[in-house]
């Protein structure tokens, strides 16, 4: 009798990415076009944004807390769940007036929704790949940020044309995409193969015993947290960096995309960088990548140094992406695996929240040259903390 042919999971993964970073793009990249247009002042739209990313940093390890522990539901229920809340509050969206109260909290829970998924995703890949199913996720994750850049181009003409209604449509639709998806993964039961030889499961730490468990890893987090910190910064402030070089929106256009699009092979090769060279090796030159992009911001007289600088995304936020997967799925034992990825994403989110809020506040007070140099100590920070916390891994 022929063996059961075993779906491979590499495709729908890649389409979860896909559809879950498309969603990411309207949601995030492009909420001031879609808020503005339906009429509220950029003031909220920065306090709606921020309690999304802040929310989402203090809740992330308390959902994984909950995943890593509860056998009732699978891990793929719960990323499904997620998707399909999302698409609940966003068909909300489209029924909620221009300029509501109701327009507002349904945007603010379907952001926070999309960024809660985020480390659940990630470990979903892990918790397949631990259960003898393999994925390639440097594979998918690139195919995340080739949705994203294909959004960015996408959105921008659908909004001239159609209006911020066409936006919100291209996202209720992958939103939907991403569910269907998560929906369709296998639901996988058994021990993971690190610990089948174990006579018995280890059962999952609470919050305050996995920080005294991993007080390494949770320290080397610190680092992550703080080039966060100049990563969105510059990140979602970048407009206001090309004026006060001369530059204006097709410049932000085309480096939002020439980003994006740089960052796909590193995170698409990673599965081979990663057999040359050891994963802290690989998150310590992320760390030492994003200090030099930092220091060339800083330096930039023109929209083409300003161009040059972001280059330095391939080997900054392209290492970062699947170097940091993978050096949580080293680092922390399987059972308490969801909170290992979820604690990654919710450093990366709180450090993301608190260079938004320091970039509007010193750009408001002493312009770009003052925040850049903010950008280079947090930068060099991070480096700092990932070269002395980062630890070989253990036999």
């Amino acid at each position: 009798m022929p063996e059961k042919r075993i779906r491979p999971l590499t495709p729908p993964y890649a389409g979860l990415q896909a559809s879950y970073w498309v969603v990411n793009c309207v949601l995030f990249a492009f909420a001031s076009v879609y808020l503005q247009a339906n009429g509220l002042r950029p003031s909220v739209i920065g306090v709606i944004l921020a309690l999304a990313t802040a929310l989402s940093g203090l809740l992330q390890p308390v959902a994984a807390s909950f995943a890593d522990r509860t056998k009732r539901v699978s891990l793929r229920t719960i990323v499904a769940l997620g998707g399909l809340l999302g698409v609940l509050f966003l068909a909300a969206l489209c029924a909620a007036p221009a300029g509501s109260l109701a327009l507002a909290v349904c945007f603010l829970f379907a952001a926070l929704l999309n960024d809660l998924s985020q480390p659940m995703m990630n470990a979903l890949s892990v918790y397949c790949c631990d259960r003898g199913r393999k994925i390639n996720f440097g594979f998918a994750r690139s195919m995340g940020s080739l949705g994203f850049a294909a959004a960015s181009v996408v959105l921008g003409k659908l909004a001239a044309a159609f209006g911020a209604k066409a936006m919100l449509a291209v996202c209720l639709a992958a939103c939907a995409l991403y569910t269907l998806l998560a929906f369709s993964f296998p639901t996988l039961r058994g021990v993971p193969a690190a610990r089948a030889d174990k006579a018995a499961p280890q059962e999952a730490s609470s919050l305050p015993q996995f920080f005294r468990k991993y007080r390494a890893f949770c320290l080397s987090l610190t680092g992550i947290f703080c080039f966060t910190c100049f990563h969105l910064m510059t990140e979602h402030y970048l407009f206001q960096m090309f004026v006060h070089v001369g530059g204006g929106e097709s410049d932000l256009g085309f480096n939002l995309g020439m980003s994006t699009l740089v960052e796909i092979p590193a995170i698409m090769l990673f599965s081979r960088f990663s057999r040359r060279a050891k994963t802290e090796t690989w998150l310590r030159a992320a760390g030492v990548s994003f200090l030099l992009k930092a220091v060339c911001f800083a330096a930039a007289r023109s929209v083409w140094a300003l161009h040059a600088a972001q280059l330095f995304q391939a080997t900054s936020f392209g290492i970062y992406v699947p170097a940091s997967v993978l050096y949580a799925q080293e680092r922390i034992a399987p059972e308490d695996m969801v909170k290992g990825q979820a604690m990654v994403a919710a450093f990366y989110t709180l450090g993301g929240s608190l260079g938004n809020l320091l970039g509007g506040l010193i750009l408001d007070r002493s312009g770009v040259p003052a925040m850049l140099a903010a950008g280079v100590a947090f930068a060099a920070a991070g480096a700092v903390i990932l070269f002395l916390t980062v630890r070989p891994r253990k036999n």
